[in-house]
Order: structure tokens, then sequence, then C-alpha cells
């Protein structure tokens, strides 16, 4: 699979889609026929490292602390989801403080 960070909306009504969007997880076949969203737009990765030899990719999350659908660097609560690379399936949220 080939994971793509995708900005895909304005949900902060900004009138245009910026850094303060957040970035939606997809995951696309290399032939490009099966294309799976991963995480929903209420979440902005961050970023994600693929542990292949363990079978997981670890995707760390910023959350919107003051839910005004914006994502600044004020919004300082992060977790991580777990994906199961054999099915595309997400754990649960991992919280750290």
């Amino acid at each position: 699979m080939i994971f793509l960070l995708v900005k895909p909306k304005d949900t902060n009504n900004s009138g245009r889609v910026d850094e303060k969007d957040p970035s939606v997880l997809f995951a696309v076949s290399p032939n490009g026929q099966t294309l799976k969203q991963l995480t929903d737009d209420t979440e902005n990765v961050v970023s994600f490292d693929n542990f292949e030899k363990q079978g997981f990719l670890l995707i760390k999350i910023q959350r919107d602390s003051d839910n005004d659908k914006s994502f600044k660097t004020e919004d300082k609560e992060f977790y991580f989801k777990k994906v199961n690379l054999t099915d595309l399936t997400l754990g649960k949220g991992i919280e750290i403080k």
C-alpha cells in the first residue's frame, strides 16, 4: 500500500485549504484500484511511521483542543493510533501526557 496525507477540504471555513485544515491519511493500492480513507477530517495527522516488519503503521494525531475546526500550533494535545497493515483496521487511541 501507498500512504498519502491529503487536505481534502476547508474545514475551518477560511475560504481556502491551508495548513490549519486537517491532514487526512489515505491508503491506496500500488495500481490505484483501491483507495481507503483511514482517518476522518476531525483529526489532523501530523506524521506516521511504518513498522512493516511488525505489521503496523503508527499515526501521530493532533487534537483540535478548542473545537474551532482549525489546527494551530497552540493545539498541543496529541495521541497515537495503530493501523494494522494486513487489513488497514485502526486500533484505539493511545494517549500521551
